[in-house]
C-alpha cells in the first residue's frame, strides 16, 4: 500500500476563545480559527500567511498539539492529533518539532548550548552520552556554528546564531516535520537571508517538510512552494506561492502584496486584479 503524498491534513478545524471580563454574563466568543481545511505534501514548504490576529499561529500550535481545537480533525503523518494520549505525545514530538519566533526567549540562558541540543535526544533515549555529544557537534557544523559553541551559553551568540542553535536543537531528534513560526521576523534582513538559505539546504539534505508561518510575503515567496492566506480565522486564498503572490484573487491578498517592501522599488510587483 502506497503512503499518502500528504503528511499533514486539516479538515474543517475550528477554535474559539471566550474574551471579556471573567464575571461578564455574556462573554464575547472569538473565532480564532473558523473551519479551515488544507493539506501539506511530504517534502514541501507550506506557507501560512496573514496579519496578527489572522489565526495563523493558533493553527500552527494546533498542528503541534500545543493548542486544543473545538471540532474537525488534524492528522500528522498518520497520527490523529485530537486523540493523542499522554503516552503518544513523546512519539509525536519526535516526528514534529517547532522552531519559535524569538531565539532570545527560546533558549534557557543557564544551559550550555551542547546540553540544550542534546536534551531532546536524552528524553527520547537516542544514543549514549558519547553518541549524543558526537551528534551535537555534527549538528553545530551542519547549522553553520563552530564546534566550541557546545561549551558556551546562549547569551554569547547573536540573534542569527541563536536561531541556528534553535534549528539544531529541533533537528536533534531527527524529525520529519518542522513548524517554523515566524523564525526570521526578529532578525535583521541580511541575517534573515542566511537563515532561509540554511533552511533550504537542510531541507534538501534531510528531506524535511516545513510549515512556515509568516506575515512577510517577501520571505514566503523565497521559501514556500504553496501557501494559504488567512484572515479572521478563515482561509481566503490558497495555491502555488508564485500564483497567489503575482495573481491574487482576493482583495486582502492584494493588500498584503502591495504592502510588502521589496529591495528594488522600480521592480515593484503589479498584482493582476481579477
Amino acid at each position: 500500500m502506497m503512503s499518502s503524498p500528504d503528511i499533514i491534513t486539516l479538515n474543517n478545524v475550528r477554535r474559539t476563545f471566550r474574551s471579556g471580563h471573567t464575571f461578564s454574563w455574556r462573554p464575547r466568543i472569538v473565532k480564532a480559527v473558523d473551519g479551515i481545511s488544507f493539506s501539506v505534501r511530504r517534502g514541501e514548504t507550506f506557507g501560512i500567511v496573514g496579519e496578527s490576529g489572522s489565526g495563523k499561529s493558533t493553527t500552527a500550535r494546533m498542528i503541534c498539539g500545543l493548542e486544543r481545537f473545538d471540532s474537525g480533525s488534524i492528522i500528522v503523518d498518520g497520527i490523529d492529533v485530537g486523540r493523542l494520549r499522554r503516552g503518544d505525545r513523546l512519539k509525536f514530538r519526535k516526528i514534529l518539532q517547532l522552531v519559535f519566533q524569538d531565539p532570545y526567549a527560546a533558549l534557557n540562558p543557564h544551559w550550555k548550548v551542547g546540553d540544550l541540543i542534546a536534551e531532546g535526544m536524552r528524553v527520547h533515549g537516542i544514543g549514549d552520552r558519547r553518541e549524543r555529544r558526537k551528534r551535537v557537534l555534527a549538528l553545530l557544523d551542519q547549522c553553520g556554528l563552530p564546534s566550541d559553541a557546545a561549551n558556551r551559553y546562549p547569551f554569547e551568540f547573536s540573534g542569527g546564531q541563536r536561531q541556528r542553535i534553535c534549528i539544531a536543537r529541533a533537528l536533534a531528534v531527527e524529525p520529519r516535520i518542522l513548524v517554523l513560526d515566524e523564525p526570521v521576523s526578529a532578525l535583521d534582513v541580511s541575517i534573515q537571508a542566511q537563515i532561509l538559505i540554511l533552511l533550504q539546504t537542510l531541507q534538501r539534505e534531510l528531506g524535511l517538510t516545513y510549515v512556515f508561518i509568516s506575515h512577510n510575503l517577501a520571505v514566503v515567496e523565497q521559501l514556500c512552494d504553496r501557501l494559504i492566506v488567512m484572515k479572521s480565522g478563515r482561509i481566503v486564498e490558497t495555491g502555488p506561492t508564485e500564483e497567489v503572490i503575482h495573481y491574487p484573487s482576493h482583495e486582502y491578498t492584494r493588500t498584503l502584496v502591495e504592502a510588502t517592501p521589496i529591495p528594488e522599488p522600480s521592480r515593484r510587483r503589479r498584482p493582476a486584479h481579477v
